[in-house]
């Protein structure tokens, strides 16, 4: 179960994926007895297994390890629902009148997507709205205090491109670009540039109203896309004021990525950010990237500081990971599954693997803790909510089935069978009891290649969750021989209700 990231030539790897043993989940104190009232869980599921599947109308057949005294969730009446157009790489923001903003991405025959669309919760359709100034994938969105939109930065030009689904580019762009969307007037306008342009940035609102990007991945210096990953990652971040409409420098960040990262630590890209308790912003994992040197899976952490504009180290995690996932559950930051380097070949070649474990993070004592795994082999590039304090929901994902020499690199999204199958389960960690189990199935297996998995789902209440696009797993469609090779750019939207 490994992705080979290789500079030089094609290599082949036997290394196999151990899961970890019992002993090293880390136990959570003895769980008050009854059930959580919002998400069902009580505390009867299997001992020894913690990992179940329960019962719902789109889980098939009876698991002899369901979990018991836990609702499951179903797929609400969106069958006929559609975008206007099917895209990947967007992004989803919930409006302050509850409305969902949809944001970019890239289209079935290969596109930027500038076009923008509203999804409206109470009469289950989509219009368009705005477009955007600059077609963007894979931007950061982020919803501002006074209930406007910024989009920053992304991708002019798509990394996966499709005749039937997602292939090879074959150049990237990343935009210095940025734009605010006013909902009162339905219309985009351009603010001002970021200092450094970023595809895949993160992007976070602080509470003092301002906006903190860290990360990406910047223009190709050598020109060789297939091999440098759309070039270096970013070890640089940024602060806006939405006020002035101004981006200033901010500091570095410092997080060694490898042997090979020493000279310029922090370049980053595939990491997650989190609002900590205190204000303060958690920068976790990703993939380093640097001059000559493939892609390796982080562990290290940094924390940035609003009130002193500072960056220190936090604790590292236990395992490398990067396009994981990455919620506050309860005041603690629960990091889930996600890419991982399995061996380093050489400098440039490394094989990657999706790993199942799961850690959560305590600010207070600043230190991780391993807690129950998700099913092996794990996810990634799947959307995640935490809709209460003891609750943490994962909707869909891709992972690696089986492995064969080839050369790919994480950068990519593998869509060839031999690599991946996209998942529709929808699963479901409860802090309380330590248990993942899952509750449901979205109507279609989807994923979203790149994206950060929490602004891919929206809350749009009454215990609904909407989720729309993305790619879809290979073998749902069958209309030409080479569509069970690559997956479908999707058009499809689902709300699953738990």
């Amino acid at each position: 179960m490994k992705f080979s990231s290789i500079v030089f030539g094609v290599l082949a790897s036997c290394i196999f994926f151990t899961a970890p043993s019992e002993n090293a989940f880390a136990a959570n104190p003895t769980a008050p007895s009854g059930v959580n009232s919002r998400s069902g869980l009580g505390d009867g599921t299997n001992p020894g297994v913690g990992q179940g599947r329960v019962n719902s109308p789109n889980s098939g057949t009876d698991n002899p390890n369901n979990a018991q005294g836990m609702q499951g969730g179903h797929v609400s009446n969106q069958s006929e629902t559609h975008l206007v157009l099917a895209r990947t790489g967007h992004r989803l923001v919930k409006l302050t009148d509850g409305r969902v903003l949809i944001v970019g991405g890239v289209s079935r025959d290969s596109m930027a997507i500038a076009q923008c669309e509203i999804y409206d919760p109470s009469t289950k359709l989509f219009s368009l709205t705005g477009s955007l100034v600059d077609a963007r994938i894979d931007p950061a969105v982020v919803l501002l205090k006074d209930g406007r939109v910024l989009a920053v930065g992304g991708d002019a030009k798509p990394a996966i491109v499709s005749d039937l689904g997602p292939r090879w580019g074959t150049s990237s762009t990343p935009l210095a670009t940025c734009e605010i969307f006013d909902p009162a007037r339905a219309r985009w306008s351009r603010t001002g540039d970021l200092n450094h342009a970023r595809r895949l940035p993160e992007a976070i609102l602080l509470k003092d109203g301002k906006v903190f990007v860290s990360g990406g991945v910047d223009t190709d210096s050598r020109g060789d896309f297939r091999t440098n990953l759309l070039g270096d990652g970013i070890n640089g971040t940024e602060l806006f004021d939405p006020s002035t409409g101004l981006w200033t420098e901010g500091p570095s960040m410092l997080s060694p990525g490898g042997p090979y990262s020493v000279a310029v630590p922090g370049q980053r890209w595939g990491h997650r950010m989190v609002i900590l308790p205190d204000g303060r912003v958690l920068i976790a994992g990703g993939f380093w990237r640097g001059p000559e040197v493939a892609s390796i899976a982080m562990t290290g952490c940094d924390i940035y500081d609003p009130i002193t504009n500072s960056i220190s180290a936090a604790a590292p995690m236990n395992q490398g990971r990067a396009r994981f996932g990455l919620v506050d559950i309860g005041g603690r930051i629960l990091a889930i599954s996600g890419l991982y380097t399995e061996a380093e070949a050489f400098p440039g070649a490394t094989y990657f693997g999706t790993t199942n474990k799961v850690e959560l993070y305590d600010p207070q004592l600043n230190h991780w803790d391993i807690v129950r795994p998700m099913a092996p082999p794990g996810l990634f590039d799947f959307s995640v909510i935490s809709p209460d304090t003891d609750l943490a929901l994962v909707f869909g994902g891709a992972t690696d089935t089986n492995f064969s020499a080839g050369s790919n690199d994480p950068g990519i999204f593998f869509i060839d069978r031999q690599y991946l199958v996209a998942t529709a389960d929808v699963s479901a960690y409860h802090n309380v009891f330590n248990t993942w189990n899952v509750v449901g199935e979205l109507q279609m297996r989807r994923s979203f290649p790149f994206s950060n998995g929490s602004a891919l789902v929206v809350d749009v209440g009454f215990g609904d969750f909407f989720l729309c696009g993305g790619i879809a797993a290979p073998d749902q469609f069958s209309r030409t021989p080479s569509s069970l090779e690559y997956g479908i750019v999707l058009d499809s939207a689902e709300r699953f209700n738990f």
